[in-house]
């Protein structure tokens, strides 16, 4: 599952940031090429800059792809390993008590969020294309703060001086990061509304010192962002009534729960905003910390992405709203998949406690924890299968990502001068979905002529252009070209 993936060849956006971050001659001149129009991302650029100079990594023109990919799988799986390590400590603060000897609903708690949310297949998009690590990166450093909070024991002053630390490396990464505040004040809401904590005066004092100090760094930063801070222009924040921000709202969660597809009609988006409330309504009355927390979690990893566009028209009817806009990209749910899996576990694992409790004859009770822990290993095969499926994807992506590098080297003879003006045609595009050349066919051509004093132009741009010379790119079975 993680494994395959390592061997890829980088595509598309991958190259921007690759190839800059080898010729690069320090991490400020990387910064200031973040700053100057492409991403604000600046922990992207240095994790790109710190990749590239590690030995053996590049030897120009040839760039190695599975440094950056183990990067990724790394990543993923520390966000994994902190996912379980939150279950762990919600567990024992929320009553996921040991029902008898093998049956550690703590520990079920723990392994079985940590399980379902290795294997989500929304996931593909961080696993296999390196561009999209900073989902991975901000939402570490939010586990990592969750974890502080819901820890037993900690230092105060250690504690919130490493969320503040946490929520800038958040940001820096993705701006999703600015539920952060939010995330902690309804976890440590939650704790303190379930019952006293040992050493209930220290733990206060560290969660509210942790909330403000998130709140210290993202609210300024939100200010910036709101007043056009970031170089990503083109994002709009939307200025929709509450009808429509509900329905955005049950479309990324269809998108989050059903292996990324979702209805276009109000009936089905409300009917899940429907079964959401009904499930929030009940873990409210019934004390199902564990639940509520998942589920309005569930909606703040979503709320940042609901929140933005693409598209600059913002008096859009409902019917347009749910055709064509909402969040679809699969990496926008990475933070999703793991309060999903926290979800799902927790609620499977409160119904069992239910159905147990009424069923006292042990034969029965056996039958009920082996279907449940048969459903979690269906659910995490299915989604398995499915990101090993998507990963010949990403492959056959990075196949033609080759092929265009071969297509270069031959069109591209005799060698390039600096100063010479490429145009390039039929330059592929994606390749069911996945990225293969969206962006960065720059990149591949100065690898290709060993200068970046060359302009590379793709059309429409070519029309008029005094080109010096032209490459076409052949036609790519089921690889949907750009022109």
């Amino acid at each position: 599952m993680l494994l395959p993936g390592l061997d890829n060849t980088l595509v598309s956006d991958d190259w921007v940031f690759v190839y800059r971050g080898v010729v690069a001659e320090g991490p400020g001149q990387l910064l200031a090429v973040g700053e100057s129009g492409w991403f604000s991302r600046p922990t992207l650029w240095l994790l790109a800059y710190v990749i590239g100079h590690l030995p053996g990594v590049a030897a120009l023109p040839e760039i190695a792809s599975w440094p950056y990919h183990l990067v990724s799988a790394t990543v993923h799986l520390a966000n994994t390993l902190l996912l379980g390590l939150l279950g762990w400590y919600l567990g024992a603060r929320l009553g996921f008590e040991t029902a008898s000897r093998g049956w550690n609903r703590r520990a079920l708690l723990a392994f079985g969020s940590a399980g379902l949310f290795l294997t989500y297949s929304q996931h593909h998009e961080v696993l296999y294309w390196f561009s999209a690590i900073p989902e991975a990166l901000a939402l570490g450093a939010r586990l990592t703060a969750l974890v502080l909070l819901v820890q037993p024991r900690g230092r105060t002053l250690t504690a919130v001086g490493a969320t503040a630390l946490l929520t800038v490396f958040g940001l820096a990464s993705k701006e999703s990061a600015i539920v952060l505040p939010a995330e902690l004040a309804l976890l440590a809401g939650l704790l303190h509304w379930s019952g006293p904590q040992a050493d209930e005066l220290a733990w206060r004092r560290r969660a509210v010192g942790q909330v403000l100090a998130s709140a210290l760094v993202a609210v300024p930063w939100l200010l910036w962002y709101l007043a056009g801070g970031t170089s990503r222009t083109e994002l709009t924040l939307l200025e929709l009534g509450p009808l429509a921000w509900l329905l955005r709202l049950g479309q990324a969660g269809w998108r989050a729960l059903a292996f990324g597809k979702a209805p276009d009609t109000v009936l089905g988006v409300g009917a899940l905003l429907l079964g959401w409330a009904l499930l929030l309504g009940l873990a409210w009355r019934r004390r199902w910390f564990g639940v509520l927390f998942a589920g309005i979690w569930l909606a703040l990893c979503l709320l940042p992405y609901v929140a933005i566009t693409w598209i600059g028209d913002q008096e859009m009817a409902v019917p347009v709203l749910l055709r064509y806009v909402g969040i679809a990209e699969p990496r926008y749910f990475y933070g999703a998949g793991a309060a999903l899996s926290l979800g799902i576990v927790a609620t499977t694992l409160r119904l069992e406690s239910i159905l147990a409790a009424r069923r006292p004859d042990a034969g029965n009770r056996r039958r009920l924890r082996a279907a449940l822990l048969g459903a979690w290993v269906l659910l995490a095969s299915l989604h398995a299968a499915r990101l090993l499926f998507l990963e010949r994807d990403w492959d056959r992506a990075g196949e033609v990502v080759e092929a265009v590098r071969a297509e270069l080297d031959t069109q591209m003879q005799p060698p390039v001068a600096p100063g010479e003006l490429i145009c390039v045609f039929q330059r592929p595009d994606s390749y069911r979905g996945r990225f293969v050349l969206r962006s960065g066919i720059s990149e591949l051509v100065w690898l290709e002529a060993e200068t970046d004093e060359v302009q590379v132009l793709a059309p429409p741009w070519t029309e008029g252009a005094p080109c010096t010379r032209s490459v076409r790119f052949p036609r790519y079975p089921g690889v949907v070209p750009t022109d």
